[in-house]
């Protein structure tokens, strides 16, 4: 089978996994990379799934673009943000948790839905009762 280098970017999460490293001192990035180094999230969404982060990714008022998390782990503990929009980037900002895409929508938007690499996914496979 043939694959474009695009696509074989994509299915590798490539430019993610870049993103990631490049932002390792941001704390949920830290949580991504080092998920042995916290505990076991306890917030569940209605299906009884663990919740790690819940990202979003949304424009400032200049049109950058940023990718932070809606749970957060602060204190020793999680913490599900119940904000609007502005006010959960002004609060990622803030506290740092935060990684800027500049003008890039796209990039914003694709890190914030793939940003678990395989890793991670595989420490937390599993530590649930399904």
């Amino acid at each position: 089978m043939d694959y474009k280098v695009e696509d074989l970017i994509k299915m590798m999460n490539i430019q993610n996994m870049g993103t990631l490293y490049q932002n390792k001192n941001v704390p949920f990035v830290d949580r991504v990379i080092n998920p042995q180094d916290y505990p076991v999230p306890s917030i569940l969404d209605e299906a009884g799934r663990m919740q790690t982060h819940f990202m979003s990714a949304t424009p400032d008022k200049e049109g950058n673009w940023f990718a932070y998390p809606n749970i957060v782990f602060e204190d020793g503990n999680y913490k599900k943000l119940n904000l609007n929009e502005d006010q959960a980037l002004e609060y990622a900002k803030k506290s740092g948790n935060v990684v800027s895409f500049g003008k890039n929508k796209d990039a914003a938007l694709d890190f914030s839905k793939n940003y678990k690499p395989q890793e991670f996914k595989e420490y937390y496979k599993g530590l649930l009762q399904e």
